[in-house]
């Protein structure tokens, strides 16, 4: 029970990486990997074992390394303008790459770990909920960790739980537990466990609209994609209750909320609840996200500086938020299609390894996973702000593993 705790509690503070202040440049992301690492190297760590990658993972690793050298080259060269792309993939490799190897000898199998995923957002969705309604603790917050979005941790706008910001990068996080949580549901067994999970969930949705809108949008493509990969059980089991538990939950949270919160809350709440509606019945070029995010924003041109990178992430007039113009810019258009078409390869192929397995449902998952992934770095570079693909590339791996040991005891059957 205390190695579970302290599994638990290591990886809270590695997703959600928190900044104190007085202690510069020491998150608790990077005190957890140090641990986690630690831990490995000296009881974990088997050489033959842990060094053997198959042929595509070592060339994609290879390839960002050397992207990652050019990203410092181009930094030296042309003056050191701007340390924003180099950070961005030190985080990238070291958070998502380095840290995906290291956890996965950390857990049995993928459920374990969505499981815990699904208690450190549940854990941190009950904060979002305090914050919400606690000016106090606001303060609180604001008095202890450094804040690293645009928007004060005092604001009751949103509500940053126990984050250094409150925003799309803690919606994305809290997508993917509601996702999580939805998903150790769906194969929960146990009537009692069943119930737990029914509020884990509720509780996490919840959270996730006191954030931001990335989140939601995010938790219902992947719904989707689980549907779509357990249709049966999911109809079955979920469909029903979750209607009249999100119904019910809708209705105690309005009451609750419209006696609680300020007018500036209330208009917040009012607009996205028209920029949901929006989409569903007004053309793409009339929306609020073309208005703001397309014609308020330039794509650099396309010249030799930004064919070759630039070193900086934002044009000096209006910058762009997206995650691919901001590579394009700062890499260099060549290096920028590179490196997210390599990425796309191996996550793919990770997705797609070991065809022969008996349960394949995982696998249309999986490519929900992956395309969500990339169609959310249109609006924000979250491959470096968020720990959505070190989430991606853990879940994968341990099903791959999963599907190893059944393709191996299947083999094994066939032989005798």
């Amino acid at each position: 029970m205390l190695k579970k705790t302290l599994k638990i509690t290591l990886l809270f503070f590695l997703v959600y990486s928190l900044l104190f202040k007085g202690i510069p440049y020491v998150t608790t992301g990077r005190i957890s990997m140090i641990l986690f690492s630690i831990h490995f190297f000296i009881f974990k760590f088997k050489p033959k074992k842990d060094l053997r990658f198959k042929r595509i993972e070592f060339v994609a690793i290879i390839a960002y390394f050397l992207i990652y050298l050019y990203a410092i080259y181009s930094y030296i060269q042309l003056g050191r303008l701007e340390t924003t792309t180099i950070s961005r993939f030190f985080y990238f490799v070291t958070t998502n790459i380095y840290m995906s190897f290291i956890l996965v000898k950390y857990f049995d199998n993928k459920s374990e770990f969505i499981r815990a995923f699904s208690i450190i957002s549940f854990i941190q969705a009950c904060l979002i909920i305090v914050s919400f309604f606690s000016p106090s603790y606001r303060f609180f917050l604001a008095s202890i960790l450094e804040q690293t979005g645009n928007r004060e941790l005092i604001s009751d706008f949103r509500a940053p739980g126990l984050f250094n910001s409150a925003g799309a990068t803690l919606s994305i996080i809290q997508g993917i537990g509601a996702f999580s949580s939805l998903y150790i549901l769906l194969h929960s067994s146990k009537e009692r466990l069943k119930k737990k999970n029914y509020i884990i969930l509720m509780i996490n949705i919840i959270s996730i609209f006191f954030i931001g809108r990335t989140g939601i949008i995010l938790f219902i493509i992947l719904a989707l994609g689980l549907f779509t990969g357990y249709k049966t059980l999911f109809l079955k089991k979920l469909l029903p209750q979750i209607l009249i538990i999100t119904l019910l939950v809708t209705f105690i949270a309005g009451i609750s909320i419209r006696g609680n919160i300020q007018e500036d809350t209330v208009q917040r709440i009012n607009e996205n609840k028209e920029w949901f509606l929006e989409i569903f019945s007004t053309p793409i070029k009339q929306t609020a996200f073309y208005r703001n995010f397309v014609q308020k924003m330039d794509v650099p041109q396309l010249n030799y500086n930004t064919i070759i990178g630039t070193s900086k992430v934002r044009a000096e007039i209006r910058g762009h938020d997206s995650g691919y113009i901001q590579m394009y810019y700062s890499i260099g258009l060549v290096f920028a299609i590179l490196f997210y078409l390599i990425l796309l390869i191996h996550l793919l192929s990770m997705n797609f390894t070991l065809k022969k397995c008996s349960d394949n449902k995982f696998r249309r998952i999986g490519i929900f996973l992956i395309i969500t992934l990339f169609f959310i770095e249109i609006k924000e570079p979250f491959l470096f702000k968020s720990s959505y693909l070190l989430y991606i590339l853990v879940v994968l791996r341990l099903d791959y593993k999963e599907k190893k040991k059944e393709f191996t005891k299947n083999q094994i059957v066939i032989n005798t």
